[in-house]
């Protein structure tokens, strides 16, 4: 299997710059030649992201993988106007809404005149929805095309047609199943954890501090498995955060009232401050039913917290193998617990390895320099 942090094959000899529509095989004799390539100090690099406002684990990819090419190259972030928040003014930012349907003409067009005007060296599609549409655009360009899959998808076609393809983690990297496709994991930036503030639970969440706190984090959503989580929690002599919004929201307050779990067990809503929630936790649960390779993971793996977790592929592959369960048994995930909360010493020595790893695979720097080398390649296939 392929880990992160390995590059591997490059895009198969002979596929082109330019890009076909509808067959990705085209012999490269029916294509145009090769662009002159520019140096690499200076790229243009054209980032196309097609999701809603939402902030999730892709949106923060983008943002922080943006942020970090433009230290070297010329970068166009395209996507919907709330991203432009947290992202470096250095990023030629383009607000541009492409969550109506991906065969929209008026898309088509707002994308097109953007990226004909910015005249990219490379575009680099993330998820789905942007691929789909720079797979029927590329032809337009003299632009080498990258195609990042965040997720599990029933139809990745649209990829097929790009010269690059990443997988953000092993397990949707032999999901995918696409010969000219490598890992690059994602990953956050290095940094010192925030300051410990003995009072911050009581000031934030009125929690009186004479129990352990677990933290679980995400969109509040069916596939998060946080009604597992909460099925798992009466036994459990600590406090629960699940912190995220979404539209699971109502059943899972029921279900919190229906096992008489309000003293125990909250949920926060939307926060900007899940770093320092995690960072003044004794232990993080990831309950998900399937997961690409997620933000929270990585972010509590560089804390230095014991995690919990369902057996998503990419929790298999990088946390110990005592801690990870079986995804909807909610007797294992409370058992598993209850074993960190009363061990924690033990729990901290699993760890360690883990720990370590982590600060060193899944950091933006990391991210960024895999990416770069990609691009590399490109220019050295050309030379």
């Amino acid at each position: 299997m392929h880990g992160c942090g390995q590059l591997h094959l490059l895009a198969p000899a002979g596929f082109s710059t330019f890009r076909h529509a509808t067959d990705p095989f085209v012999p490269p004799s029916k294509h145009a030649p090769l662009s002159p390539m520019p140096s690499m100090q200076s790229l243009r690099i054209a980032q196309v992201m097609a999701s809603g406002p939402a902030y999730g684990g892709l949106e923060k990819h983008f943002v922080e993988l943006c942020n970090g090419l433009s230290q070297q190259h010329q970068v166009q972030a395209i996507a919907h106007k709330a991203h432009r928040r947290g992202m470096s003014k250095a990023v030629d930012f383009q607000a541009m809404d492409l969550t109506f349907s991906r065969r929209s003409p008026l898309n088509f067009f707002r994308l097109h005149r953007a990226l004909k005007k910015f005249q990219p060296d490379i575009i680099h599609a993330h998820a789905n929805k942007a691929a789909s549409m720079i797979s029927a655009l590329g032809r337009f360009y003299p632009a080498r095309t990258v195609g990042t899959v965040h997720g599990f998808k029933s139809n990745n076609r649209s990829f097929r047609n790009f010269d690059t393809v990443i997988a953000v983690s092993p397990a949707i990297y032999e999901h995918i199943n696409i010969e000219h496709a490598r890992v690059i994991c994602n990953g956050i930036p290095l940094k010192e954890p925030p300051p410990h503030d003995p009072q911050y639970f009581v000031r934030q969440f009125g929690l009186t501090q004479e129990r352990p706190v677990v933290v679980a984090v995400g969109r509040l959503a069916d596939v998060k498995g946080f009604d597992g989580l909460i099925k798992a929690w009466p036994g459990i002599d600590a406090d629960l955060l699940i912190v995220g919004e979404g539209p699971e929201r109502e059943s899972l307050v029921k279900l919190i009232e229906e096992l008489n779990l309000s003293d125990r067990v909250q949920l926060t809503g939307y926060r900007d401050d899940v770093p320092a929630i995690m960072a003044h936790s004794d232990l993080v649960v990831i309950s998900s039913e399937r997961e690409g390779f997620p933000y929270v993971m990585v972010e509590a793996l560089h804390l230095e917290k014991p995690i919990v977790a369902t057996n998503f592929p990419g929790a298999e592959t990088t946390l110990p193998h005592q801690h990870v369960v079986e995804y909807g048994r909610p007797v294992q995930l409370r058992a598993a617990v209850q074993a960190v909360l009363s061990s924690p010493e033990q729990a901290a020595a699993d760890y360690q390895s883990s720990w370590q790893a982590a600060k060193q695979k899944f950091t933006v720097e990391a991210m960024v320099e895999q990416t770069n080398d990609i691009y590399r390649q490109f220019f050295r296939a050309a030379a």
